[in-house]
């Protein structure tokens, strides 16, 4: 019997998960004899969605081993006896991918009117992971007076330069073509190449193209990024090769990044909420997130960073919520409200309320008076709140969790004043949405864990308290620290404000360049954000810091 899905190679389609390797006979339309169907006939059959499915497994199944099927998958022949023709199957030499891609989407649009396209003609050609950040950046620059694209790739490899240069305008001089990938020692990255390489085949060499990447190691890649982009575009020389997200003082290929304005959707509240892994913050704000989502009719979005300490480690939740589709996929940097949950993230100098937009608000957790406030926040946080009238309030959600019964657990607390506070929807509404949640989610067990839930949540919606901002924050200078280190000037500078790293880490580092990390580094460097902790100490091997100030300054 005739297999229409010998192995010539096989494109998915990612989207929707669909095999179309038996495309590749689509050439001639020979009745074959597999399951009573013409080959156009089988290609209408499955294009349809009811039989999407089963097309799916009826080509798994017509591709498996059986005693029934004489073929041979694999053979031990010599080279000699091999056929030009097996090669030229395996590599699927003679066959335009784009092609057949393009066609089967076109009956997939036909099936269920959605139109799929392998690009779009929206000059950064970009994968689709940052497309919508780049779009977000040049739509707000579009609006001021500039003349933007971008070229959104949706299929790679196979790569088709006739959809590519189909979707450059006429009017484009330089591209900007952006890889979130590094290959050491080639000429590019792969998407770099393989347009420089269609420009070049086409006789387009007239048009500059140079080439970046970005978002390695899951850096966060924002706005600022891709308008540094473009003002390297719009240099008469700009530089062939760079790198985004970084500042690389090794081989300065990083774009300067300035701080970029907001380019959300209009009307968009942005929170952010620093917590502690374990403490419930993360998982109140998911509930959250649901009863904006399940009760307004505003669009929503949740981010969640973790520390790689998971449990103890620190927590950012990124919420946003509006009235149109928000299409921000990258962490908040400036938000209407921050909360911090963590009173030790305040001494331990966090740049907390740095992320505060003019007038937003500010909550912060703690068992401190006023005065213990001032002591514990430091002077460029107290300029920052004066100078930009940020709304200060504090909450003792840690002796209010006690007093309920909740223990250490201050999230239903701190939830229930974030509702208050951002006016998301009516405090009553707001309420009763989260005691139905805390029911869901408690009553298996018991009546008395959901009724402690219940008046945590009581008492948050009216425990916070508004600061009033003393006018000399506008004027606050930090007391001049007392430092003991001595050494290289280059030394001091790499290890500033953090004299563990010093000691323990950035020494053994300097000394050590091959990689290899000493087991001191969990000992001396502990999270201290919790009331009490035991700090296990350990001497440093005697003669690593004489050794790596000897290093540091030959």
């Amino acid at each position: 019997m005739l297999s229409l899905f010998k192995t010539q190679t096989i494109v998915y389609i990612k989207v929707l998960l669909f095999d179309i390797n038996l495309l590749h006979d689509l050439r001639d339309l020979r009745t074959v004899g597999i399951v009573g169907f013409h080959r156009r006939d089988l290609v209408d059959h499955i294009l349809t969605l009811d039989h999407l499915a089963k097309a799916c497994i009826l080509s798994v199944k017509v591709r498996s081993v059986h005693m029934h099927y004489k073929e041979l998958r694999g053979s031990g022949v010599g080279h000699l006896r091999a056929r030009h023709g097996d090669d030229a199957a395996l590599m699927g030499e003679g066959i335009d991918h784009a092609v057949v891609v393009e066609f089967t989407l076109d009956g997939l649009v036909r099936a269920h009117n959605r139109q799929i396209q392998i690009r779009s003609d929206v000059n950064i050609s970009a994968f689709r992971g940052s497309c919508e950040v780049v779009e977000e950046a040049i739509n707000y620059l579009n609006a001021k007076g500039e003349k933007l694209g971008m070229i959104k790739v949706r299929l790679y490899r196979p790569w088709s330069s006739a959809h590519f240069l189909a979707a450059i305008p006429a009017t484009a001089k330089k591209i900007a073509v952006l890889d979130r990938t590094k290959e050491p020692g080639s000429q590019g990255e792969p998407l770099y190449q393989d347009v420089v390489m269609a420009l070049a085949k086409a006789g387009k060499n007239d048009v500059t193209v140079i080439g970046g990447r970005y978002g390695l190691g899951s850096k966060d890649t924002t706005p600022a990024s891709f308008f540094a982009v473009y003002e390297e575009l719009a240099k008469e020389e700009s530089k062939e090769e760079f790198t985004l997200g970084i500042v690389d003082d090794v081989t300065y290929l990083s774009l300067d990044e300035k701080v970029s304005p907001n380019t959300a959707a209009e009307g968009t509240i942005e929170c952010k909420f620093w917590g502690l892994g374990g403490d419930g913050t993360v998982g109140a704000n998911k509930n959250s997130i649901k009863i904006i989502g399940d009760h307004t009719d505003k669009y929503v979005q949740a981010y969640f960073q973790y520390d790689s300490k998971k449990t103890g480690g620190v927590t950012v939740s990124h919420l946003r919520f509006g009235d149109k589709p928000i299409k921000s996929p990258y962490y908040i940097n400036k938000a209407d409200f921050v909360a911090c949950h963590n009173p030790s993230y305040i001494t331990k100098g966090f740049k907390i309320v740095q992320d505060v937009k003019p007038g937003g608000v500010f909550l912060i957790n703690c068992q401190w008076t006023l005065e213990e406030l001032e002591h514990h926040l430091d002077a460029a946080s107290k300029r920052y709140i004066a100078e930009n009238n940020i709304q200060l309030y504090t909450i003792n959600a840690i002796d209010l969790a006690i007093k309920v019964g909740m223990g250490k657990r201050t999230n239903t607390i701190l939830q229930s004043a974030f509702f208050s506070l951002a006016k998301v929807m009516p405090q009553e509404e707001a309420i009763g949405y989260m005691k139905d949640a805390a029911t869901k989610s408690y009553s298996k067990k018991g009546m008395d864990i959901v009724e402690m839930n219940h008046k945590a949540i009581d008492a948050g919606a009216t425990a916070f308290k508004k600061i009033e901002v003393p006018a000399d924050w506008a004027n606050a200078v930090d007391a001049p620290k007392q430092s003991t280190l001595t050494g290289p000037a280059k030394l001091l500078k790499l290890v500033e404000g953090d004299t563990e790293l010093l000691t323990a880490l950035g020494l053994h580092f300097l000394y050590e360049n091959d990689g290899i990390s000493s087991v001191i580094v969990g000992t001396k460097k502990p999270a201290n954000v919790a009331k009490n902790v035991e700090l296990l100490k350990r001497d440093l091997p005697e003669g690593l810091l004489e050794k790596a100030k000897a290093a540091v300054s030959e």
